[in-house]
């Protein structure tokens, strides 16, 4: 059961006295009417882009979102649509080091146009689809539900709309739920929310 929210237009969320170094963030939202789109910001740089909140009693947890605290404050901030925000996560990793985080406005001018991935759930394989304007090889990690890493690698896609499948049948997953963020290219630092 729902306690407390934080929600609205341009919501605006401080975390103090943090220790200096690299985080993962998750953030809890949930919709209480109709779908929504905003974007986040942690530390003034934007970290997720046009989010869709989902139909009335939708919740989901967003993240691993990666920040680096170097004046011992954590700042989370919402723009475009409403957004409800119920829980804050931080976790911290010790010698991982968070990847660059381009503005959305590079994303959308220099080469991503969408990305998606399917099966969703899936089994031992999942399928990433792009849109490029140019090819691209990218580097990305994927996190178990608690934001543990439990591989990296690299994956490359061609110009267009282009697909890469990745096999995770040697991981030997348990069900749950995954997060693959790309740590570089032109999607570095977007999430895909995978459920096994």
């Amino acid at each position: 059961m729902l306690r407390s929210s934080v929600g609205g237009r341009n919501v605006k969320v401080q975390l103090a006295n943090v220790p200096n170094g690299v985080y993962s963030v998750y953030v809890y939202v949930w919709e209480d009417n109709k779908p929504e789109r905003f974007s986040l910001a942690l530390n003034d740089k934007t970290v997720l882009t046009n989010y869709n909140s989902g139909t009335a009693g939708n919740w989901d947890k967003i993240g691993p979102l990666a920040v680096t605290v170097t004046d011992g404050i954590i700042r989370l901030a919402s723009s475009g649509g409403d957004a409800n925000i119920s829980g804050i996560e931080v976790w911290t990793a010790p010698g991982v080091t968070p990847a660059q985080i381009s503005p959305p406005t590079t994303l959308a001018t220099t080469n991503s146009v969408s990305t998606q991935s399917f099966p969703n759930p899936f089994e031992d394989v999942v399928t990433i689809q792009t849109e490029l304007k140019t090819a691209e090889t990218m580097n990305v990690a994927l996190f178990n539900q608690v934001g543990r890493l439990i591989q990296k690698r690299s994956i490359s896609f061609s110009a267009g709309v282009a697909q890469s499948s990745i096999d995770m049948s040697a991981l030997n997953l348990p069900t749950g739920r995954y997060y693959l963020m790309f740590m570089s290219g032109s999607l570095s630092g977007k999430t895909i929310k995978l459920t096994k």
